[in-house]
């Protein structure tokens, strides 16, 4: 339902008598104008001023951004030549010079100054050469002057004084004329300069307010004098006399259980005589079960007093909830929404409540007050900016309509009570205008006075400038020792930076330090050959092109590149650019190096290259599950096997399905021998399936691998010695290694010969192959690991159910369709190093199986399997089925294949391939803390958590977190990408069918190698904020790659779609909106003690890159100043790495604890008491650090940008926390700082806020998000063919 929320006005009866003038005058001035004009109304909000345009305009049309406003303003006013669209003020969707006028009231402040640009660029488009724009706007200063600085709008994102806003016209439009609206009992308006006044105005004993509104007149032609707006408009004599009598509507909400939702309220009017004081009834009888009540005196900020409240219960109480002070009685509130909690005894009794008291102040009235401690009862006057000029005719038609007056309050006794009373009102109004006309000299010197306390106003102001233009020298000095700093490594200053610059000799020095000589004599041999001067540009480019190289190896070199980028930028605009730019064409020329390098390195189809092994850096933890089922005869051998293992670091888990021979004395004799090493499990029922022992074992696994050493078998003592290494590569999610068969003690047969027919693979000696690559050529054909005991996989958990539902009605093949499971999107290793024993016996029933329609119904359910997960080609069912049938006549020794065709069947398997779901290759920047980062990672997650086949492919270029690296869930297969020169190589051997990138870098490399080798995926990227502070040259040639292997761009934020629409790409990609989500997590507070805070305190946690852009000087400035005045200790915890991080570690207070990066920051936002992220990072679109905060249950404290806002508001637009402004991108600390400490001190306005988390982050469920994602990918596999023929 569509709000009326201050800024928003839906025109109704319950508008005061100024609102309606202010806004109504506006636009009937300005309607006047237009006679037979076409007519924009931009930001028209319900539309009820298109609709005063519209009587005399010959078209109107009337945009929001707002969709929910656009259809009530369609629906409510209908007019032939009137209409309303749902449109962007920065973005009009209309043809040049389409308007006569343009209008926007009240809508320049709401939007970042950006879109101010943008918006006054669109209108000066849209407009004819002869048309006129008409912009209003509050004069906000004045308020804040008026309120002694307690006046905010949290709505305002940019407000203005009048020479910003006239200055900022000016830059468009030629000629502007900017007019002064101000408000009593008429609304006046008059041009800037006009000293003879513009009419009469009409004043209830209070001056008008001097400049409440800026209007301007803008043109690029000369603006004719009929498009002056001096006017006067006066309420009818109705509307003011109601508006004498009628104070407000007031709430009483109303708690019955589901907290003030703003649905269950009791509304009362109030009439007041003086215009001050109220006296409220709410009847509460229609209210079951009441839990607690809210007492809503109006939508201002003000100074009230409660004088009683009453109600049928014997004792009731009333507290303000939300007042910033409160003196005797006197509660003062600086929110636009104050409220007051109602308390009694057996409050679900309560029937119903009055209230009284006096309203002191208003703020949005601009009355100031004189003296606090005498409870502000002297109200002081104001002085009005224009000379108010009463004509004596215009005081006799006032006279006869008080007559009128009189007949009329007669007739309303009922609604004004005493009618003798009302007249005596109106004289008494009259004796007073009369008394105004006398004072006007009086007015006229204490305006003088009021000059003179501007200008000191003034020269304070211009003290204030000064202090901020050393803040701003301030500050570029620490810039340049920040440049300093970055270079110490290389024992470089900052002189040699600029001779770096300057003299392309310095390059070969710098290079020289790190290269070998040969190298860098092949490097600069063109240079030495052509002479410095002949050939410096063609040098300067191969070096940056080689030093870009090495930076990404030498962490030295990367500080200096990035101290020379900034120390460029610094010193012009230009010279930054350029070394910009001689980057980005390096890493191009580098990205079509790496596509050369990568097709010679392609070699092998089979072999895996390209990934990067990450070595153990201690040895993992192996869980050995030894299941028994009457082996007694062949355990000691398998025991013995397995607890005189060379590799140290294992668990044993004995496991016996009711043996009825002596298996259990022979387990339990090792359990005892062993029991630090060892866990038992025996059934009491027999489970009668060896996979169900299988998976009860794996829930008992601590280990990171897993080993299923079956009773029957034994292996070399070495065995685990030399197959934990094969998982050095993440890849790999199974490794298996070489099998002998064996019966009675002797080999029967071996690895290779049961593997013979299978000719892709070496089986002599060790490889790694991609699953995608082994089942294409052998594992979909044939079960590649005879025997269980030779495999060691990763511990991803518990079987899910989807497998062990098949499991059930296996007899042979289930042990081949849990490997298939296993090594989705990830590898398959092989070692012939180490040899495992597999015992064959003679009444083995694997024969027989083979030999009844059951193998082969299995073996088609394997082949389904396979279809609806790998990417294969059909035809490589027909060589299973070709194999089946040759199979079947070898061992029943008969020609009828009915048995093998009617179980096994190729239609059945095709239609299990037109159900399969794509796999997925996601792709992330680098293993780092970071939202970018690690969005990708929970992404995957919950994608393989839902079934689907993701991989983790991480470009690794900014360094390994071993922290975040703990993040991804042990099923997510992960590739560590050894250099760009091998991507085409991994994209082909994975047989991704999409790529989803979240980094540009990653997004133009995924796209050219795609192109390159024509694979046959779709590329999917997420924009994270960061196009947007980027080069315009750089990201329009992204885009150009990306148009054409892109087949879905998703974006978090409007902020987004900035640079694309500047580029003209924003109608020619497809786009979609996909909010963030991160996934529930166990959260364990971190102990206040740990870190000397104590329980009482006040605790902000800031979680972010240690960077200025995300504020932590501005934080830790805020909180150290808060805590000078504050009652309750304020401490910060900073949690993340960076620049920054060293040089907040040198503060020393009590305050401020600098923690560095911590995986578990849940844990550290539950035990704070808010969410702090003050960023001023340009790109910042949808931080995850809020989300995470949520998710802890705590509120936060951020800047307004990006997309914040919408994170924290829940479905009622409650926000959960507080919001401020930046000015200019800058924090205002002493702003920020009054701020913590309201929260601080306030514990019940604390608790509102924390009140709102829970419906807040409803919205972040990651497996909604997922699924989102999901239908994008199945919809793009769908369109570039899902089965192969």
């Amino acid at each position: 339902m569509l709000q009326d929320t201050g800024e928003r006005l839906i025109l109704n009866d319950n508008w005061n008598l100024k609102t309606k003038m202010e806004h109504i005058h506006r636009y009937t001035a300005v309607s006047r104008k237009l006679k037979d004009k076409d007519v924009l109304d931009a930001a028209c909000g319900t539309g009820y001023g298109t609709e005063i345009i519209s009587r005399y305009a010959a078209h109107a049309v009337g945009i929001d951004l707002s969709l929910e406003a656009v259809q009530y303003a369609a629906g409510k006013y209908k007019r032939d030549n009137l209409k309303y669209l749902e449109m962007s003020v920065a973005d009009l969707d209309f043809p040049d010079n389409s308007f006569d006028a343009v209008v926007s009231f009240e809508t320049i402040e709401h939007i970042s100054q950006e879109q101010q640009k943008a918006f006054l660029g669109e209108v000066s488009r849209v407009l004819k050469d002869t048309g006129a724009f008409f912009v209003s706007t509050p004069n906000d200063e004045l308020e804040r002057k008026l309120t002694f600085g307690a006046y905010t709008n949290p709505y305002h994102v940019c407000e203005f004084c009048e020479e910003d806003f006239e200055t900022l016209l000016k830059q468009y439009f030629k000629y502007v004329n900017v007019y002064y609206q101000s408000v009593a009992s008429a609304s006046i308006m008059v041009r800037k300069g006009n000293d003879q006044g513009c009419g009469e105005l009409y004043s209830n004993g209070s001056e008008a307010e001097t400049e409440r509104f800026y209007i301007a007149v803008c043109s690029n032609s000369d603006i004719p004098v009929n498009l002056s707006l001096d006017s006067t408009y006066k309420p009818a004599l109705r509307d003011y006399y109601d508006e004498q009598n009628f104070l407000r509507n007031a709430y009483v909400h109303v708690d019955t259980g589901d907290g003030f939702d703003g649905k269950e309220f009791a509304c009362a009017k109030c009439y007041s005589r003086d215009g001050k004081t109220f006296d409220y009834h709410f009847d509460l009888s229609q209210f079951q079960n009441i839990k607690a009540l809210r007492f809503d005196p109006a939508e201002h900020a003000g100074i009230y007093k409660i004088v009683s409240i009453h109600s049928n219960l014997p004792e009731i109480w009333i507290h303000p909830l939300n007042a910033d002070s409160t003196l005797d009685g006197v509660d003062t509130f600086t929110t636009m929404d104050p409220i007051y909690l109602i308390t009694a005894d057996n409050i679900s009794q309560i029937q119903s409540v009055d209230i009284s008291g006096e309203v002191l102040h208003e703020f949005s009235d601009y009355i100031a007050w004189n003296n606090l401690e005498s409870k502000l009862r002297d109200v002081e006057e104001q002085v009005g900016k224009e000379e108010i000029r009463i004509k004596e005719s215009e005081l006799n038609e006032i006279k006869n309509a008080l007559i009128i007056q009189k007949e009329y309050a007669v007739q309303n006794e009922v609604l004004h009570n005493a009618t003798g009373k009302n007249v005596q009102q109106v004289e008494m109004l009259c004796g007073e205008i009369a008394r105004e006309i006398q004072n006007v000299q009086e007015i006229v010197q204490k305006q003088v006075l009021r000059l003179e306390e501007l200008n000191q106003e003034y020269l304070q102001q211009l003290l204030k400038e000064v202090a901020n233009l050393n803040f701003i020298m301030a500050k570029q000095l620490r810039d340049t020792e920040d440049i300093i700093y970055m270079s110490k490594n290389t024992q470089r200053t900052t002189t040699d930076m600029l001779y770096v610059m300057q003299h392309t000799g310095w390059y070969h020095r710098a290079i020289r330090r790190i290269e070998k000589p040969g190298i860098m004599f092949r490097i600069t041999r063109s240079v030495r050959q052509r002479g410095v001067l002949g050939s410096a540009k063609v040098f300067v480019k191969k070096s940056a092109k080689r030093l870009y190289r090495l930076s990404k190896k030498h962490k030295v070199l990367k500080s200096l590149l990035n101290g020379i980028r900034k120390l460029a930028d610094q010193i012009t605009p230009k010279l930054g650019a350029k070394l910009h730019r001689l980057i980005a064409e390096s890493k191009m020329e580098l990205n079509q190096d790496s596509l050369a390098r990568g097709k010679a390195l392609s070699g092998n189809a089979a072999a895996w290259i390209g990934e990067k092994p990450m070595p153990f850096d201690e040895k993992p933890l192996v869980s050995v599950i030894v299941p028994n089922f009457n082996h007694s005869a062949y355990l000691v051998d398998r025991l013995e096997s397995v607890y005189n293992q060379t590799y140290p670091n294992f668990e044993v888990i004995l496991l016996d399905d009711c043996s009825t021979d002596d298996s259990r004395a022979i387990l339990m004799e090792y359990a005892e021998k062993y029991p630090d090493k060892t866990v038992v499990d025996f059934n009491e029922i027999n489970g009668g399936k060896v996979f169900k022992q299988w998976n009860k074992g794996i829930a008992h696994a601590k280990g990171k691998l897993i080993w299923i050493a079956e009773s029957d078998d034994w292996c070399e003592l070495d065995f685990l010695e030399k197959m934990v290494p094969q998982f050095e590569y993440e890849s790999v999610m199974l490794a298996f290694c070489r099998s002998l068969f064996m019966q009675d003690g002797s080999q029967v047969w071996s690895l290779e010969e049961y593997l013979a027919d299978i000719s892709t693979f070496d089986f002599s000696k060790p490889f790694v192959t991609s699953a995608h690559i082994a089942v294409q050529n052998g594992f979909a054909l044939k079960n590649m690991i005879p025997n269980v005991s030779s495999a060691v996989f990763r511990n991803i958990g518990q079987i899910p159910q989807t497998i062990t539902e098949i499991w059930e009605n296996f007899k042979l093949c289930g042990d081949w369709l849990f490997y298939l499971y296993m090594i989705r999107g990830g590898c398959l290793s092989y070692t012939n190093e180490t040899t495992n024993y597999y015992r064959i016996h003679m009444n083995s029933t694997s024969l027989k199986i083979q030999k009844s329609p059951a193998y082969y119904c299995e073996q088609e359910q394997i082949s389904q399997f396979v279809a609806m997960n790998y990417n294969v080609d059909m035809g490589v069912f027909q060589k299973v089925l070709e194999c089946l049938e040759r199979h079947y006549i070898a061992l029943n020794e008969v020609d009828d294949l009915s048995v093998v065709h009617d179980n096994y069947q190729l239609e059945r398997i095709a239609a299990a391939a037109s159900e399969r779901k794509p796999n997925i290759l996601m792709c992330c920047f680098s293993l780092q803390m970071g939202g970018g980062e690690t969005y990708p990672i929970y992404l995957a997650n919950e994608m393989r958590k839902q079934g689907a086949c993701v991989t983790l492919l991480n470009f690794d270029m900014d360094g390994y977190s071993q922290q975040v690296r703990e993040l991804i869930d042990p099923s997510v297969p992960v590739i560590h990408l050894k250099s760009p020169d091998y991507l085409g190589s991994i994209l082909e051997r994975t047989g991704a069918n999409i790529v989803h990138s979240h980094h540009a870098s990653v997004d133009q490399m995924v796209s050219e190698w795609l192109k390159e080798w024509g694979l046959p995926c779709k590329q999917v990227v997420s924009l994270h904020g960061m196009y947007e502070t980027m080069d315009k040259e750089s990201c329009e040639r992204i885009f150009c790659d990306l148009a054409e292997t892109c087949g879905q761009f998703v974006y978090t934020a409007d902020k987004n779609l900035t640079r694309i629409r500047e580029l003209g790409f924003l109608d020619h990609l497809p786009l979609v909106k996909i909010g963030n989500a991160l996934p529930v997590m166990k959260i364990n507070p971190i102990s206040r003690d740990s870190l000397n805070i104590a329980k009482e305190d006040f605790v902000l946690c800031l979680v972010s890159r240690a960077i200025k852009e995300k504020g932590w000087q501005e934080a830790i400035q805020a909180v150290l100043l808060a805590n000078k005045t504050s009652e309750r200790k304020i401490h910060l915890v900073l949690i993340g790495d960076g620049l920054m991080k060293e040089k907040v570690e040198a503060i020393q207070s009590p305050y401020i604890h600098v923690l560095g990066q911590r995986p578990n920051i849940r844990d550290y936002f539950s035990m704070a008491d808010m969410g702090f992220l003050p960023s001023k990072f340009r790109g910042e679109s949808f931080p995850l650090v809020v989300i995470d905060s949520l998710m802890a249950g705590r509120p936060v404290l951020a800047s307004d940008i990006g997309e914040i806002r919408n994170q924290l508001m829940d479905d009622r637009g409650e926000i959960a926390g507080e919001l401020f402004s930046l000015q200019d991108w800058r924090i205002d600390v002493t702003d920020l700082a009054n701020r913590i400490i309201r929260i601080a001190q306030n514990e019940t306005y604390y608790r509102v806020l924390a009140d709102r988390v829970p419906a807040a982050r409803t919205k972040y469920d990651i497996s909604k998000i997922t699924k989102q994602y999901q239908a994008i990918y199945q919809k793009l596999y769908n369109e570039f063919g899902a089965v192969k023929k």
